[in-house]
């Protein structure tokens, strides 16, 4: 049945999408609309339950998940407030009043939060999908607007591209109905003057900041990698933490970060310090330095912000201690809100 499917759908795909860009185009007044695909199965469009990026993380509502053919279920508790996500062995638990992510095996995954929206959970698709052994993709070249599709190895369209050949009309038709549900604009009423009141002071807004995460020291580094999850990172590592931690800087290469070395003394260090990076992860690194620069603690970091001037670059040299865990959660947590931007690369420590 699979086979069958899939030769005609093929064939068809590359009309189909060629023909989007006549039909339709691209609707710039849906920009922020994503398509949600689960399996082989597109969803209609509704208000409050459409994908959001927040901080460049795609989140969906929670409910995606209560889904047979991903062989997941989902519970959500209000009084709690956790979300329960869980295919029969493994369960994760997004708690929003402490703002963790944890499994049932004890780990956290405190860069990987829950967020509300609309009243609703939304979680991070991308993790939810990863720890599940789901297929995740965002998909792009449609013609229409982007699709965050989660599917299985079993789905009928493996390929993206069979995938938006056979939902291209039904794309068509949610979009249309779901531009027509919006409220029409009206013309504003005339404002009764009011006395003002008074209101709270607003929360700061750094989101104009863009701050690069520097660390330094392997110490605590196996949570602080769990915790900082997609954030772009840069590591700095002795020799010595390189040799004796071989088996967390392999993890922080498969995890995307960048490495950089500190060799004190000379520059035959350095290269020793290369050497045993190709020896236990065949990994080789530009990013040098003499001396460790000036740290913060993470706990330190909020203040170091507050301080920095609007449409700047901040680097963050950040070093570990006993509060880490829960600071670093707390950063991450105002991150994935939109306070701060995170930026990829090293900075200038």
């Amino acid at each position: 049945m699979k086979n069958t499917l899939k030769r005609p759908i093929a064939a068809l795909a590359a009309f189909v999408i060629l023909a989007a860009a006549m039909i339709i185009g691209t609707s710039s007044a849906a920009s922020d609309i994503y398509f949600t695909s689960v399996g082989d199965k597109l969803l209609p469009l509704t208000q409050g339950e459409i994908p959001v990026n927040q901080s460049g993380v795609m989140y969906v509502p929670y409910t995606v998940f209560n889904s047979s053919t991903l062989g997941t279920s989902v519970y959500y508790s209000k009084s709690s407030q956790i979300v329960q996500i869980m295919n029969g062995t493994k369960e994760l638990r997004f708690d929003l009043g402490a703002l963790k992510t944890y499994d049932n095996n004890g780990r956290y995954f405190n860069s990987s939060l829950a967020i509300i929206k609309n009243g609703k959970p939304f979680v991070p698709v991308s993790f939810v999908s990863g720890y599940f052994g789901l297929r995740y993709s965002f998909i792009t070249n449609t013609g229409i607007e982007s699709i965050v599709r989660v599917s299985t190895a079993d789905s009928i369209f493996a390929s993206d591209g069979e995938f938006v050949a056979a939902a291209y009309t039904r794309m068509n038709t949610y979009l249309s109905d779901y531009l027509a549900s919006l409220p029409s604009a009206q013309s504003p009423a005339t404002p009764i003057p009011q006395t003002p009141s008074p209101s709270p002071s607003p929360t700061p807004n750094y989101s104009d900041i863009y701050v690069y995460l520097v660390f330094f020291g392997a110490e605590r580094g196996a949570d602080i990698l769990d915790a900082l999850g997609d954030l772009p990172t840069t590591f700095y590592l002795t020799a010595d933490e390189i040799r004796v931690n071989d088996d967390f800087v392999r993890r922080l290469i498969g995890a995307g970060k960048l490495i950089g070395v500190i060799e004190p003394e000379t520059e035959a260090n350095a290269v020793s310090a290369s050497d045993y990076l190709r020896e236990v992860a065949v990994f080789s690194t530009s990013l040098a330095l003499s001396e460790i620069p000036l740290t913060v603690t993470v706990s330190e970091a909020s203040a170091v912000l507050a301080d920095a001037e609007r449409n700047s670059e901040v680097v963050l040299n950040l070093v570990s201690d006993d509060d880490t865990a829960e600071a670093l959660g707390k950063f991450i947590y105002e991150v994935q809100q939109g306070r701060y931007s995170v930026t990829a690369g090293q900075g200038k420590p």
